[in-house]
């Protein structure tokens, strides 16, 4: 607890990012993780006023009897619980899945992108069912070989996409010589 309290949110509080990805808001989260999560938000990201953007890691396999309309309702329904009833403000944009991953495959969207664009739809209008003032991130692509589906993202869905996002790992940490 003194490692927590004196070390990592005394520490994240004095750098106090404006701007901060967390995996969080899954669309199967219990009550109790919400809190968990409400609670943690309460410790960090209020007290440095950091906007969040939050990411559930990667999506659940998608089967032939998924419901788009239900998977984005059960993510609205979380966010308005931490946003409306835990007061955790600060979460103002949303992204459907890490990477563009689902289950075990990662950038499995990459070569579906039109249900992707439906997933995105569905989570745009089920923010606004619910009065939630959340940007859909997208497409949230990591490593150079997939930064053009933020091309397809613009051409197909600027008109739901509130930021555009990648990212890129850097391997090679070797400093030059001199």
């Amino acid at each position: 607890e003194k490692v927590k309290n004196e070390i990592i949110l005394k520490t994240f509080r004095e750098i106090s990012p404006t701007f901060s990805r967390v995996f969080a808001v899954y669309a199967d989260w219990s009550k109790e993780a919400m809190d968990a999560f409400a609670d943690y938000y309460d410790e960090t990201y209020r007290k440095a006023g950091t906007l969040v953007y939050a990411v559930p890691g990667r999506m659940p396999y998608i089967t032939d009897e998924d419901d788009i309309t239900v998977y984005c309702e059960k993510v609205a329904e979380k966010l308005d619980y931490l946003i409306n009833v835990r007061n955790c403000t600060k979460i103002r944009y949303y992204c459907l899945t890490n990477e563009l991953s689902v289950g075990n495959t990662y950038a499995w969207f990459k070569n579906n992108m039109e249900l992707f664009k439906k997933y995105n739809e569905g989570l745009f209008k089920a923010f606004r069912r619910h009065n939630l003032d959340v940007g859909i991130v997208a497409s949230d692509a990591a490593n150079e070989e997939h930064f053009y589906l933020n091309d397809w993202v613009a051409e197909n869905m600027d008109e739901i996409t509130s930021v555009y996002c990648n990212h890129l790992y850097s391997v090679d940490t070797a400093l030059p010589p001199g």
